[in-house]
C-alpha cells in the first residue's frame, strides 16, 4: 500500500514538473497586452437616454441636504436619489454612515414606485395589498420609513431615500431634502 501511494506521488510530481504556465499575450511591438477586465457596454445602452427625473445637480443638493438635516440630530445616514425608472442620479454615504444604511435604501424605495406614497406607508398599505405585503415579507427593508416619492404636476419622476438614522428620522431627512429642491424641480 505504500509503494502505491509513493508511486501515485511520484507520478503526480511528474506531471506537475511538464504543466507550464503560458507566456503573456504581447503586441508586435513587444508590449504587453493591457488585460480589459470586462466586456464593454453594449451599444444599446450607451446611447439610450436617461428616465426622466432630477438633474444631477439637484440630486446632489436634496442628498446634502438630508444629510445635513440628519447631521444636526447627531444622525449619520445615507442618501441616494432616483429617477423615474428606479436608477440612481446619486448615492451618497459619509465616513460615518454605517453598512446598514446602505443595505436598506434599495428596499426602502420600493415603496414609492410601487404605490407613489412615501415608505412610510408600506406597513398600513400591506394590511390590504398582498403584494406589498409579500414584498415586506421578502425585504423587511420595504415597510421601513425613509422613501419619499420626487412628484411634479401629478407624475413621480423619482424619490429620495434615507437610511441610517438611529431614531426613526430617515423620512424627515428625506423629506428636507425635497422640500430644498421642490420648487426647481422639472
Amino acid at each position: 500500500m505504500l509503494r502505491i501511494s509513493l508511486t501515485l506521488i511520484a507520478a503526480t510530481g511528474l506531471l506537475a514538473a511538464g504543466v507550464r504556465a503560458q507566456p503573456a499575450a504581447s503586441n508586435p511591438d513587444g508590449a504587453q497586452a493591457v488585460r480589459i477586465p470586462r466586456p464593454p457596454t453594449p451599444a444599446e445602452y450607451v446611447d439610450r437616454p436617461k428616465a426622466r427625473g432630477p438633474t444631477y445637480d439637484l440630486a446632489v443638493e436634496a442628498a446634502l441636504e438630508a444629510i445635513n438635516h440628519c447631521k444636526a440630530d447627531n444622525q449619520d445616514i445615507s442618501v441616494q436619489v432616483t429617477d423615474s425608472a428606479g436608477e440612481i442620479v446619486v448615492l451618497i454615504s459619509p465616513n460615518a454612515a454605517g453598512m446598514r444604511s446602505l443595505r436598506l435604501l434599495k428596499g426602502k424605495a420600493v415603496t414609492p414606485y410601487m404605490t407613489g406614497k412615501p415608505s412610510s406607508a408600506a406597513r398600513d398599505l400591506a394590511r390590504t395589498d398582498t403584494v406589498i405585503a409579500n414584498r415586506i415579507a421578502g425585504d423587511v427593508a420595504v415597510g421601513y420609513p425613509g422613501s419619499v416619492p420626487i412628484i411634479v404636476g401629478n407624475e413621480m419622476i423619482g424619490a429620495i431615500t434615507v437610511s441610517g438614522s438611529q431614531n426613526n428620522t430617515d423620512e424627515v431627512c428625506a423629506n428636507a431634502g425635497l422640500s430644498k429642491i421642490r420648487a426647481r424641480l422639472k
